[in-house]
């Protein structure tokens, strides 16, 4: 068992640009969670320019170096992959392939040990990008056991990983389920069902005025000088409290203010039940609130009537996201302005069916909950794994 430098392991590689072979090679790109993965799995849209002959080749067992290293912008190829970077990666061989496994260093290079690591010799530059020197970089310490040693802590580690990425994939599934089921459920709706006026789509007569059966109330933001107006009992959600497309609130974040702060901001105090739609920015977040707040203007909120049910308007809205943000307004900034929410029609089926929907996605959300404990408790495993593989605890 030695403790060696990352730059003993490595030496750079020989660079090939793509040149004739740019069309044929899939584009590469460093992920955080995934690794070393093809672009066009992860990036809805393309992200490499237009000209790649001057991207570099990837070939396989090769350590591929990203910009953002500090969040884990770094990889080794597997053993079959091949494809192009940007020009702006770094590319390093192994130097004895004989004496390191690739899987296993790249486990511990991306290991939250490394990484913190990285993040800590990061020096910051007039630009939003820091940088890392080249000699912090390949001083990196690496605990190196025997070569089959190696091998199976790689295998270890592999396998608590892939629980982790099944319960990932189970929870995707039940979201697309309830995407699904809406479809199923209220498929004489084929088009979104929250238009912007009247609808220029499906049977006109079942859109009515969301006016008609919610509330539309807004927020505002209390005035930040005033220190009485903050640090009370009642939370206020920013936009940078809802991050996720699932509308899943951030309470690590989540800001409180006082009553005196709400009455004198022209907010409310919106009750549970609530559907908050994010109107600006990250237009579509949507979250059903489960206790009394109150938001920031950033948010359209819709009180819902007896004759609507609040998830199924929260999933109405997220349905017709793609919707309404070709219909936002602006240039900078895309935002739904006040005027268009009070335009807004939703489709409405019988509220026994929009009932038996909201059971339906209960249940869901119910099996979403024990599946996301079940993955906080693999990923607490997997950390404690990573720390004990290169420490040495590990080696049999």
């Amino acid at each position: 068992m030695r403790m060696l430098a990352l730059g003993e392991l490595l030496r750079p590689a020989r660079i090939t640009r793509a040149a004739t072979e740019a069309e044929t090679l899939p584009v590469l790109s460093v992920t955080r969670h995934g690794g070393l993965v093809n672009q066009d799995s992860v990036f809805k849209k393309q992200i490499a320019g237009q000209d790649r002959s001057k991207y570099l080749i990837v070939r396989p067992h090769q350590l591929v170096v990203g910009i953002h290293i500090d969040e884990g912008a770094l990889a080794i190829s597997g053993p079959s992959q091949r494809g192009i970077v940007s020009p702006a990666y770094r590319l390093w061989d192994l130097a004895s392939p004989e004496t390191v496994f690739g899987p296993y260093l790249n486990r511990l290079i991306r290991s939250p040990r490394a990484i913190h690591y990285f993040g800590s010799h990061y020096r910051q530059t007039a630009h939003r990008r820091g940088k890392i020197r080249g000699e912090d970089f390949l001083a990196l310490p690496v605990f190196l056991p025997p070569l089959p040693e190696q091998k199976r802590i790689a295998a270890i580690l592999d396998a608590a990983d892939a629980l982790r990425a099944k319960r990932r994939e189970s929870i995707e599934q039940l979201d697309s389920l309830v995407q699904a089921t809406f479809l199923e459920m209220f498929g004489e709706c084929d088009r979104p069902p929250v238009s912007i006026g009247p609808p220029s789509f499906g049977s006109k007569s079942s859109y009515v005025p969301l006016s008609q059966v919610a509330t539309l109330a807004t927020g505002h933001t209390p005035d930040r000088a005033r220190e009485d107006y903050w640090g009370g009992s009642i939370p206020w959600i920013s936009l940078t409290d809802i991050r996720t497309l699932d509308g899943r609130v951030a309470f690590d974040t989540l800001q409180y203010v006082t009553e005196s702060g709400l009455a004198n901001s022209s907010s409310v105090l919106l009750p549970k039940g609530t559907v908050c739609f994010s109107r600006t920015a990250s237009i579509g977040f949507v979250t059903l609130m489960g206790r009394e707040m109150a938001t920031s203007q950033d948010f359209v909120n819709w009180v819902c009537g007896p004759k609507i049910n609040p998830i199924y308007l929260m999933t109405a809205l997220r349905q017709s996201r793609p919707y309404l943000l070709s219909k936002s307004a602006g240039s900078t900034h895309k935002t739904i302005y006040y005027r268009h929410a009070e335009e807004m029609q939703v489709y409405l089926p019988t509220l026994a069916l929009q009932t038996r929907f909201a059971a339906i996605v209960e249940s869901i959300e119910q099996q979403k909950a024990r599946l996301k404990a079940h993955l906080a408790e693999l990923d607490t495993l997997f950390a404690s794994l990573q720390s004990r593989a290169f420490n040495g605890e590990l080696v049999a």
